[in-house]
Protein backbone atom coordinates (compact mmCIF):
# COMPACT_ATOMS: atom_id res chain seq x y z
CA UNK A 1 0.00 0.00 0.00
CA UNK A 2 2.95 2.34 0.56
CA UNK A 3 3.46 2.32 -3.21
CA UNK A 4 0.04 3.99 -3.51
CA UNK A 5 0.30 7.24 -1.52
CA UNK A 6 -3.24 8.36 -2.33
CA UNK A 7 -4.69 5.11 -0.99
CA UNK A 8 -2.55 5.44 2.12
CA UNK A 9 -3.83 9.00 2.62
CA UNK A 10 -7.44 7.89 2.12
CA UNK A 11 -6.94 5.13 4.66
CA UNK A 12 -5.49 7.55 7.21
CA UNK A 13 -8.38 10.00 6.81
CA UNK A 14 -10.96 7.22 6.92
CA UNK A 15 -9.60 5.78 10.14
CA UNK A 16 -8.88 9.15 11.76
CA UNK A 17 -12.43 10.44 12.09
CA UNK A 18 -14.04 7.87 14.39
CA UNK A 19 -11.62 4.97 14.25
CA UNK A 20 -14.11 3.42 11.83
CA UNK A 21 -11.64 1.00 10.29
CA UNK A 22 -10.91 -0.66 13.60
CA UNK A 23 -14.64 -0.98 14.29
CA UNK A 24 -15.30 -2.47 10.85
CA UNK A 25 -12.54 -5.03 11.22
CA UNK A 26 -13.61 -6.18 14.67
CA UNK A 27 -17.33 -6.24 13.76
CA UNK A 28 -16.93 -8.01 10.39
CA UNK A 29 -15.08 -11.32 10.48
CA UNK A 30 -15.03 -11.36 6.65
CA UNK A 31 -13.32 -7.94 6.33
CA UNK A 32 -10.79 -7.98 3.48
CA UNK A 33 -8.92 -5.67 1.12
CA UNK A 34 -11.86 -5.39 -1.29
CA UNK A 35 -14.16 -4.27 1.51
CA UNK A 36 -11.52 -1.80 2.67
CA UNK A 37 -11.30 -0.20 -0.78
CA UNK A 38 -15.07 -0.18 -1.08
CA UNK A 39 -15.45 1.60 2.26
CA UNK A 40 -12.69 4.08 1.40
CA UNK A 41 -14.30 4.96 -1.93
CA UNK A 42 -17.74 5.23 -0.33
CA UNK A 43 -16.44 7.52 2.40
CA UNK A 44 -14.61 9.81 -0.01
CA UNK A 45 -17.46 10.06 -2.49
CA UNK A 46 -19.86 10.93 0.31
CA UNK A 47 -17.47 13.57 1.68
CA UNK A 48 -17.08 15.07 -1.79
CA UNK A 49 -20.82 15.30 -2.37
CA UNK A 50 -21.42 16.87 1.03
CA UNK A 51 -19.05 19.68 0.02
CA UNK A 52 -21.29 20.64 -2.90
CA UNK A 53 -23.05 23.97 -2.22
CA UNK A 54 -26.38 22.52 -3.35
CA UNK A 55 -26.10 19.33 -1.28
CA UNK A 56 -28.87 20.22 1.19
CA UNK A 57 -31.40 20.65 -1.61
CA UNK A 58 -30.46 17.55 -3.62
CA UNK A 59 -32.85 14.68 -4.03
CA UNK A 60 -31.78 11.08 -3.44
CA UNK A 61 -31.42 10.24 -7.14
CA UNK A 62 -29.05 13.18 -7.68
CA UNK A 63 -26.95 12.17 -4.68
CA UNK A 64 -26.71 8.59 -5.98
CA UNK A 65 -25.76 9.86 -9.45
CA UNK A 66 -23.00 12.02 -7.98
CA UNK A 67 -21.75 9.13 -5.83
CA UNK A 68 -21.30 7.00 -8.94
CA UNK A 69 -19.65 9.89 -10.79
CA UNK A 70 -17.11 10.67 -8.05
CA UNK A 71 -16.41 6.99 -7.44
CA UNK A 72 -15.63 6.45 -11.12
CA UNK A 73 -13.34 9.47 -11.07
CA UNK A 74 -11.48 8.07 -8.07
CA UNK A 75 -11.08 4.66 -9.65
CA UNK A 76 -9.84 6.15 -12.93
CA UNK A 77 -7.34 8.30 -11.06
CA UNK A 78 -5.98 5.44 -8.98
CA UNK A 79 -5.77 2.78 -11.63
Amino acid sequence: MAAEPLLLFMLAVYDFEKNELHSDITDDKQFNQSKLYDKLFEKFTTRQIEKEPTYDGMDISEIERLKKYFRLRLVQFLF
